[in-house]
């Protein structure tokens, strides 16, 4: 069993984190500094004596709740976690939890009162902002103290436990100089390679298409044309004063470059010539008041990413090879945001606008917010333009106010320019396309679907397998499976195996490279490899390049973080190989008797379960935990 157990540490480690929440918390957690006199304090069970009460077990749940409630609007309740199983894996924790303190209570270890005095003032309920010892929320707390025994108590059974835990995960956390060294120098050590992607061709015949359109023609549907009534909180700040100023200079005849000089916030010498720049079909927002100017002209403040910018259109031309239109211009940058409290103050609008609307109409909510209602009418989730929508924010107002539901309308949506608030008021459905128009997609999707399939990629195997056997260097691929039409591409920079290389379109991961190459020499081919689509690869190293001095350099702080991380996940795997081990070798021994009924009553089960639809919706609601760590009693400190 202990074997399986270290086999399967990986999934252990995942679970314990992930599932159970943390043992740590468990083992580990520190007495209240309050204690509820209103939960009933009735044991759930007890492990060879040792009681776990229900105290602990609704601190136990209402904390995996919690955790489990991050990013979502409501937490679980104890209905949900007892369906998902999590109530039983919370207790077997606790069961876990008392196996332990039965093993460390036959050590006797004696914990002193000056110990126990230091933990509470180093506890961050008795600290300033600043991280002080605060005196006074100190003496608060100690005279509203009563029960100084059962805390000291507590707070001796804590630090006990723990240093009986520190000792047991001591060696598991020992990480070897070495083995850190060799993680910063794999880590440093960049790669070039040359690489190819085997693909076997996919030609679908007429047949397949019109097989495939006609059993999925709702796939094929154009989406629905909207209409949608919104208003726009703006994200843009205002007009700097001094774009303006630059403006009017610039019109009146002043030297552009010394309104630059005056007015630019880019120091960088020569950063506000633009260069020749090919006027693009669909220009970012931005760009499109420069390519509008005629030669000599100076435009108005634009916003850009930046902050705002003024134009001067200097030179155009047309491409002798390819006849478009090129511009060559100078900018006037002027730095603008807003602040972080004007963002919060226009979400904060943008709310506000939000529950009025649901409550009344839009109309009503933007004439009581001086806001005007706008109009996108005639566009789809693919449109690339929205009438009156700035173009930077389009895909996000297309998308995010289609999606809306019938409690989600008004939901505001942040772009880039503007907070939308707003709904659609019409919808047209789409209709399905004939097949000629939508037919290079429904050749794809067969081409898809067939490389997907089980005897497509038994083929591939074969011919990796036949390909590895044959070829020794990535350019015979090419030459002797000529029907692959396969190219053979290289990095364009080096990488290391942290790296993500699916902007240069490859799609492997950069670790399986480096674990394939990373101490080979120049020349050595791998492969196949299994690449992120489900497609093959073969890669060859051209180049490694060793760690440099600058890249040592930043060992020592890199060398502390990766102790760190590695000592903690060491600790995670025994204390999985650990807590196995100790249920194995007691559980047979120490008898676990569990109070079914304050289980079930704690978890609305059985008899305690609601009796009609008003019960039901209050069970809900999670119960109250009993709150966090408790300091126990030590002299009362002088006031500041």
């Amino acid at each position: 069993m202990q074997e399986l157990m270290r086999k399967h540490r990986r999934a252990i480690l995942v679970f314990i984190i992930v599932v159970i929440g943390g043992p740590f918390v468990f083992l580990f957690g520190m007495p209240s500094i309050r204690k509820d006199s209103n939960v009933r304090q009735e044991e759930v069970a007890t492990v060879g004596g040792v009681p776990i009460s229900e105290a602990e077990y609704r601190q136990a749940l209402d904390r995996m709740a919690q955790m489990m409630a991050q990013g979502k609007k409501e937490r679980p309740n104890y209905k949900e976690l007892a369906e998902s199983g999590t109530t039983e894996n919370v207790l077997k924790q606790l069961v876990d939890s008392a196996l332990i303190t039965l093993q460390e209570k036959n050590r006797n270890l004696t914990v002193e009162d000056q110990v126990l005095e230091k933990q509470i003032h180093d506890w961050k309920d008795f600290k300033d902002e600043k991280g002080n010892f605060n005196p006074a929320a100190f003496n608060e707390w100690v005279r509203n103290m009563k029960d100084w025994t059962s805390l000291y108590g507590r707070m001796r059974e804590g630090i006990s436990r723990q240093v009986y835990m520190n000792a047991m995960l001591s060696m598991g956390s020992r990480v070897s100089d070495r083995e850190i060294d060799k993680e910063l120098e794999a880590d440093a050590t960049k790669m070039k390679i040359r690489y190819v992607n085997i693909d076997m061709p996919v030609t679908p015949t007429d047949e397949e298409i019109q097989k495939q359109f006609d059993e999925n023609q709702e796939q094929y549907r154009r989406p629905p044309t909207n209409t949608a009534d919104y208003v726009a909180i703006p994200l843009i700040p205002e007009v700097p004063q001094k774009a303006l100023d630059a403006v009017k200079e610039a019109r009146e005849g002043a030297d552009f470059g010394e309104v630059v000089k005056k007015y630019s916030d880019l120091t960088t010498p020569g950063s506000e010539d633009l260069g020749w720049q090919a006027v693009e079909e669909s220009p970012a927002s931005h760009l499109v008041p420069l390519y509008s100017l005629a030669v000599g002209q100076v435009s108005d403040p634009v916003s850009a990413p930046m902050g705002y910018v003024v134009y001067k259109l200097d030179e155009e031309r047309t491409n002798a090879d390819t006849g478009a239109r090129e511009v060559h211009g100078r900018q006037i940058v002027v730095n603008a945001a807003l602040t972080e409290e004007e963002r919060a103050a226009r979400q904060a609008k943008a709310e506000l606008v939000s529950a009025k609307a649901k409550q009344t109409d839009l109309a009503t909510a933007a004439q009581e917010n001086g806001l005007l209602v706008l109009h996108a009418t005639k566009f789809t989730t693919a449109s690339m333009d929205i009438e009156n929508v700035p173009k930077q924010d389009v895909p996000l107002f297309r998308s995010g106010i289609s999606s809306q539901k019938d409690d989600q309308l008004f939901k505001p949506i942040r772009g880039r320019a503007n907070i939308y608030v707003g709904k659609v008021v019409e919808s047209v459905p789409g209709d399905i396309p004939p097949l000629e128009e939508v037919k290079a997609r429904v050749s794809n999707d067969v081409i898809s679907k067939t490389k997907q399939s089980d005897e497509y990629k038994k083929r591939l195997a074969e011919l990796t397998d036949k390909i590895k056997a044959e070829v020794k260097n990535i350019d015979e691929i090419p030459v002797k499976f000529p029907e692959l039409k396969a190219e053979v591409k290289q990095t364009e920079k080096p990488f290391t195996r942290k790296d993500m290389l699916y902007q240069q379109q490859i799609y492997l991961s950069s670790s399986d490279i480096y674990d394939r190459l990373g101490k080979a020499e120049p020349g050595t081919m791998a492969g196949p490899l299994q690449g992120m689509l489900g497609d093959k690869w073969f890669v060859q190293l051209a180049e490694r390049i060793a760690p440099t001095e600058e890249d040592k350099a930043k060992w020592p702080e890199e060398r502390k973080k990766l102790r760190e991380q590695k000592a903690q996940r060491a600790a995670y795997e025994l204390m999985a190989d650990f807590t196995q081990d100790l249920r194995e070798r007691m559980l047979e021994k120490v008898p676990v008797r569990r109070n079914e009924d304050a289980i079930s009553r704690i978890l609305g089960q059985g008899k305690y379960a609601p009796k009609d639809e008003e019960a039901a919706g209050g069970a809900k609601k999670a119960a109250t935990a009993p709150a966090a760590p408790a300091p126990a009693a030590p002299p009362v400190a002088p006031s500041k």
